[in-house]
This record gives structure tokens, C-alpha cells and sequence, in this order.
């Protein structure tokens, strides 16, 4: 019998501001996706559960606080990852959130910008545009490096 597969579990936030902007903060000091745009993320820790994985993600990166009962689930994406993992990533949006966004992390991001969606900056790894994409669209599963790509 094969053994399980191993996957790495991630957690991101949308956080919405004016007009419906996203929050985007630039990668750096670290080896996947260096300079590439990203969400408030990051991985799951071990007995935690999603939707506090992700507001732990969210304030460790951003100083903001967001109730995890408050989370809305809004995609998963099942992604192979050029990096040699396969991983699930669970979005979730942040509609009522406290604080101010600060760069809680300047080690790790170059700092944290307001986006239009319409107009969101360049890189972004490229499961994060798809998903966002399905997002957008109301999809709420996708499948992206696997091949033959699955949408629902």
C-alpha cells in the first residue's frame, strides 16, 4: 500500500480596504517566491486549526486583528509548487478586521500596499494570481501544476 502523500497546508488572507483594494506585501529574505507579491500567509502550525492559522498569519505579518470565527473561507487551491512540495492553501477573507496595517516583519517583506483588483502588481506567484482569479469568478476550488488544471 503507498504511503500518504505529504503536503504542506497554507493559510491566506484577503484583506479588503477602500474600494475594494487588496493588501499585497512584497516577499524577500527568503528562498520561494523572493520578490514576488503575496497575501498575508504563511503555513499552518502543527494542531492548529484554519481559520486561526490564519489570523495568527495575519497579525504576525501585519499587526492586524481578525477574529477567526469572522473568516469566510473563498477558495482552496491544490498546488504543486516549483519548489519540489505539494500543498493545499485555503483563502479566506477578512471582512471585519482592528488595527493598523504595519510591516510587522520587515525581514521577511519589503512592506505592505493597498491594490486594486483590478490592477494588482507584478510578480505574484503564479497559483496566487490563478487563485485569485477563481476568486474573483466565485470558484471556490482549484487544482494548478498538476497538468490538467480542475476549476469548480
Amino acid at each position: 500500500m503507498p504511503s500518504a502523500a505529504p503536503h504542506h497546508v497554507d493559510v491566506h488572507v484577503l484583506l479588503h480596504g477602500k474600494d475594494g483594494a487588496v493588501l499585497l506585501g512584497q516577499r524577500r529574505g527568503k528562498p520561494v517566491w523572493e520578490g514576488h507579491y503575496q497575501l498575508p500567509s504563511g503555513r499552518l502550525d502543527p494542531g492548529e486549526p484554519l481559520r486561526a492559522g490564519a489570523a495568527r498569519e495575519l497579525n504576525e505579518e501585519t499587526g492586524v486583528t481578525a477574529d477567526p470565527a469572522a473568516l469566510e473561507m473563498v477558495h482552496v487551491t491544490h498546488h504543486r509548487s516549483p519548489y519540489g512540495t505539494d500543498r493545499v492553501g485555503f483563502f479566506f477573507a477578512a471582512h471585519d478586521w482592528t488595527g493598523t496595517v504595519a510591516n510587522a516583519e520587515p525581514e521577511l517583506c519589503e512592506g505592505w500596499e493597498w491594490w486594486p483588483p483590478d490592477s494588482l502588481p507584478e510578480p505574484l506567484p503564479p497559483y496566487l494570481a490563478e487563485a485569485l482569479e477563481h476568486i474573483a469568478r466565485g470558484r471556490r476550488y482549484s487544482e494548478f501544476g498538476w497538468g490538467e488544471e480542475t476549476t469548480t
